[in-house]
């Protein structure tokens, strides 16, 4: 195997909650100031050639204000964004799926959607 960087897959660095929770608190929403403030149901996990993270927003905040940024979510996080709202089970919370492409994925454009993207749905 040659190291010439051209031909050796670079691994995408672990997505985590903080860096998650940093770039949804930079909209200033009330009640949304970093990882304390957002609650993450269930492990982010790899899919495909990116990430599926699941995240309840506090009240207030509904998914559909974060998936009206998308563009802003992709140039925080430095990757291609997929927003899916969907409400939340308990009544209050909100849940917002998110399918995050690796960070330097084509920022700003929609992940999950071309060949190869990763196939969660939610529910899935």
């Amino acid at each position: 195997m040659s190291d010439d960087p051209t031909t050796t897959p670079a691994r995408a660095p672990r997505l985590t909650a903080a860096l998650v929770a940093e770039a949804l608190a930079s909209f200033g929403f009330p009640g949304v100031t970093g990882p304390e403030s957002i609650a993450f149901p269930a492990p982010i996990t790899r899919d495909g050639p990116g990430w599926w993270v699941e995240v309840d927003l506090p009240a207030g905040v509904t998914p559909q204000h974060i998936a009206d940024r998308e563009p802003g979510l992709a140039a925080a996080l430095g990757a291609s964004v997929r927003c899916i709202p969907v409400p939340g089970a308990d009544g209050g919370a909100m849940r917002l799926f998110l399918r995050i492409g690796d960070h330097g994925d084509a920022a700003g454009s929609r992940c999950g959607s071309g060949p190869g993207a990763g196939s969660r749905e939610p529910g899935a």
